[in-house]
């Protein structure tokens, strides 16, 4: 097929779709000669969104009055001072954090806003003013008796915007970005110690793995600026402080969580210590020494047994036959520091073999066994040793429930926290 055809002037020229692949050829080439422009990205108002981070002071004390205070309020991207007018293009709010009441703002100082026209500052003065002004600081006076006279919490926010021309004389402000709300406490004027009113968590495991610390929750009253938690003789550094709400996070130290024990938490402020503090235990995982008796004839009714442990006490017990799996969950009564008795039931008896007795706590489990003795068949060793026969279970039942005299010290199996489990 001819792919010329003749033309204007008795030339050939080619046909169309041949003139069509040449084009494209062409522009093929001409687009890989020329270097290819990496486009930047536009600055969005995302990277470029006011934060605040700090402000000095931390907090205030109720102070009804006709005085103003200053506040230092520090950020990241208030206002970039290389661009002409955008400090003016931010806007500082406050409101008091309880309740649904409005954002007032704040006069910012910023005078006209480039062509002559005043911004309106009627509205903002009364709540405060700016007296300094930097990209990463604002130092304000606020009116006490606006903003300090009940007990709470103060609200910032940050808001940028740019001004827009509505009409021929008058500017309007179109907000574009907003910053975080940072909160600062208003605490009533030291007078009084604080009160200790509740603890939480009460009981924590002990630890020796060095990984992160747990958080203590105190609630207590009359809490100022500076909040002291002690547990024991050890300090609890805070992490947050709510005087609106009362409450204090602080970090339990590693010196409490290596010793298990019973720990007073006091409060301490400018205005004195707590009178009386509450407490909070660290608990480590008991270790079972005894088991007595340590062994019991197969077939039989419910049988007490009594257990000697180390560490701390347990709050729950359990028990199963090596042979079928299952644990039956079991009473639990202490009778002296360091000693509990078990009810074995009679369902888990009636066959030679053995019983796992289990011990647990918050800080973990251990476990021991006692022996099932029949007259015949295979039994455990633990039936053939020493002379005098399998004590019977009326053996460890009487009044008052004495201690064997010869109490067989069973093997102990401590595991790291795995109540619960199957095993």
């Amino acid at each position: 097929m001819s792919q010329t055809q003749p033309g204007r002037h008795g030339g050939l020229r080619p046909e169309p779709h041949a003139r069509v692949a040449f084009l494209r050829v062409t522009l093929a080439l001409a687009c890989a000669a020329v270097p290819v422009l990496a486009l930047a990205p536009v600055p969005g108002f995302a990277d470029d969104e006011p934060r605040l981070v700090r402000a000095e002071p931390g907090g205030f004390v109720v102070t009804p009055g006709p005085s103003d205070v200053a506040l230092d309020l520090y950020g990241e991207n208030l206002w970039d001072a290389d661009r002409l007018w955008t400090e003016r293009n931010v806007r500082v709010y406050v409101r008091h954090a309880s309740g649904d009441e409005p954002w007032q703002r704040i006069f910012t100082g910023s005078g006209d806003v480039g062509e002559g026209a005043p911004e309106d500052a009627a509205a903002a003065l009364p709540h405060g003013r700016a007296i300094e002004t930097a990209p990463d600081r604002w130092r304000f006076l606020l009116p006490a008796a606006l903003w300090l006279d009940r007990k709470g919490s103060l609200e910032f926010r940050i808001v940028k915007g740019i001004w827009r021309r509505s009409g021929e004389t008058q500017w309007r402000f179109q907000e574009i970005a907003t910053s975080n709300v940072l909160r600062l406490p208003v605490a009533e004027a030291p007078h009084r110690p604080p009160e200790v009113r509740e603890v939480s968590p009460a009981l924590l495991p002990a630890r020796h793995d060095g990984g992160a610390p747990p958080t203590l929750w105190v609630r207590a009253s009359d809490l100022t600026l500076d909040p002291e938690v002690r547990i024991g003789e050890s300090l609890c550094p805070p992490v947050r402080v709510d005087v609106s709400l009362d409450f204090i996070e602080c970090l339990v130290p590693e010196a409490v969580l290596d010793r298990p024990e019973t720990y007073e938490v006091t409060v301490r402020t400018a205005a004195g210590a707590a009178e009386r503090g509450l407490s909070m235990s660290i608990v480590a995982p008991p270790t079972i020494a005894a088991v007595t008796p340590e062994a019991l004839p197969a077939k039989g009714p419910d049988a007490l047994v009594v257990v000697r442990f180390s560490g701390s006490e347990p709050d729950t017990a359990r028990m199963r036959r090596i042979d079928r799996g299952g644990w039956t969950t079991v009473a639990l009564r202490h009778m002296e520091p360091g000693s509990a008795r078990l009810e074995l039931p009679a369902a888990l008896r009636g066959l030679a073999g053995e019983i796992e007795v289990e011990l647990g706590n918050l800080a973990g489990t251990t476990r021991a066994s006692l022996a099932l003795c029949a007259d015949e068949g295979p039994n455990p060793a633990v039936c053939s040793r020493g002379a005098g026969g399998v004590p019977a279970a009326s053996d460890v039942a009487g009044a008052g429930f004495p201690w064997p005299p010869a109490a067989a010290i069973a093997t102990a199996r401590t595991s790291a926290p795995a109540r619960g489990s199957g095993r």
